[in-house]
């Protein structure tokens, strides 16, 4: 009977550090008179290398094969003995025999054991030792035509990106007949050498699994953090895969970039003084647009005066928020305590700043009726300068109602010297549409109802004084 332990064990010991695996099967006493195989040459490798990231492993499969042109053979008890690198893979190790196990597959005998695998592993040495226990009945064959796998053994990565450098040492590699004597004959022992690296991509997002592992992501879920962008993704947009929100600004970064649109590595992306999520969220503004409603004023401005943002004309009287304020401050043209882009009438004259374009053009400030160089929907009085005389006092003149749809009635609140005067109504046109006498002394019924609906100017005239007003016909 051979015996191979001895000598493997003491022959560690004055081995230079490296890191061996080495697999030693020891011979077994005939216990049956079966036919031989004959001596060979078999070649031995390593084969299927997997490095498995989510279990922290590299394994490997050792396998055989007859050399080119030799006999088959079978296998009695026997040693395979390698180096690794322990900087790279180490313990724990794991050996899971394929061939050559307690119940060998071709066990014709209702499951007596023909070999018994057993292992020991040192800090860069591994021993197999396999002793065959019914000599004559090694099998499989070993044949030139198919490697046939013996077991796969199995490391803990150490550190990524090195090299496994798998060695079978020659002197230490042992395989008998399976009649245990003499030995087979080495022929070519194949090394490995690779980095041991996660090519593979476990959760199919695009990265391998050695990339996921050096970013800190998980190599089971393709979207880490769970943000609706995939982890590949994120590199592409250069966002954190840790971080569902990268610029934290209460839009996930898969929001940003598939829904809204807005950056998700900018916290403003308008720059409008507002966040993205807030614009989104709390006041429905867009989070692209530092105007949202494109009236002049930035969100964050209409937000601070009390105007909308999303409306460009809060308080629908004709002018945009915008042109109702003055510098970013709010203005009160007629100072009755409401800011002119929330009145409807600007300078509390009776008309709906709405109307007072008096040409239709889409233009209030160029509406200057009395040409005193004030818009008219800011202007209460339409008295052209310098047609009062001085001489006598100005009458006070009620005209209403305003608006007015029938009648316009025309009353002096106090008495003038000329006993009567003359009412005339302009349209925008300055063409004259009514004109009548009035008594100053009493209250004069002017009928409306046949004018087109439309601004007009009351302009009445007596001696030594005219004043005029609008008037909203409708």
């Amino acid at each position: 009977m051979f015996s191979a332990s001895l000598f493997l064990n003491k022959t560690i010991m004055t081995t230079p550090f490296n890191f061996i695996l080495w697999l030693v099967a020891i011979c077994g006493s005939c216990c049956f008179a079966y036919t031989s195989q004959a001596q060979s040459v078999y070649n031995a490798r390593f084969n299927n290398p997997i490095a498995n990231c989510i279990d922290n492993t590299f394994c490997s499969t050792l396998q055989l094969k007859a050399a080119e042109g030799e006999a088959d053979f079978a296998i009695g008890s026997f040693t395979l003995f390698f180096s690794f690198d322990s900087t790279v893979i180490n313990h724990p190790v794991t050996y899971t025999a394929i061939n050559f196990d307690n119940f060998n597959a071709c066990n014709d005998f209702g499951g007596a054991s023909y070999y018994g695998p057993a292992y020991t592993a040192n800090q860069g040495y591994f021993n197999l030792t396999v002793n065959m226990y019914i000599p004559n009945q090694g099998c499989p064959l070993i044949t030139t035509t198919d490697w046939i796998d013996v077991g796969e053994v199995c490391f803990s990565i150490i550190t990524y990106g090195g090299g496994c450098n798998l060695n079978f040492l020659n002197h230490l590699t042992l395989i008998n007949l399976n009649a245990n004597l003499p030995e087979h004959i080495q022929g070519d022992l194949f090394s490995l050498d690779m980095p041991v690296l996660c090519l593979g991509d476990t959760d199919s997002d695009g990265l391998s699994d050695d990339e996921e592992l050096s970013l800190g992501t998980s190599l089971e879920n393709a979207d880490t953090d769970s943000d609706g962008l995939s982890d590949f993704e994120e590199l592409e947009w250069t966002t954190n895969p840790l971080l569902a929100d990268t610029d934290s600004d209460g839009l996930s970064d898969g929001q940003e970039a598939l829904v809204f649109f807005t950056n998700p590595l900018l916290v403003d992306t308008d720059s409008d003084g507002l966040v993205d999520g807030a614009e989104v969220f709390n006041y429905g503004t867009n989070p692209l647009l530092a105007d949202s409603d494109s009236d002049g004023l930035t969100d964050e401005v209409e937000l601070n005066l009390g105007s909308n943002p999303n409306d460009a004309d809060t308080d629908d009287d004709g002018l945009v928020d915008g042109l109702e304020v003055v510098n970013g401050d709010a203005i009160d043209t007629d100072n009755d305590g409401v800011l002119d882009y929330l009145d409807i009438d600007d300078d509390n004259d009776g008309l709906p700043t709405l109307v007072e374009d008096v040409n239709a053009n889409g233009n209030y400030t160029d509406d200057d009726w009395d040409v005193d160089g004030l818009p008219d929907y800011l202007d209460s009085d339409l008295s052209p300068l310098g047609l009062w005389d001085q001489t006598e006092a100005v009458p006070s003149v009620k005209i209403g109602p305003n608006p007015v749809a029938n009648y316009l009635w025309v009353t002096f609140l106090q008495p003038i010297v000329a006993n009567n005067c003359t009412f005339s109504m302009y349209n925008t046109k300055g063409q004259l549409m009514v004109q009548q006498v009035l008594l100053t002394n009493n209250t004069s019924k002017v009928p409306v109802f046949s004018l087109p609906d439309g601004v007009y100017v009351v302009s009445i005239k007596g001696v030594g004084f005219s004043t005029q007003q609008k008037v909203l016909k409708y």
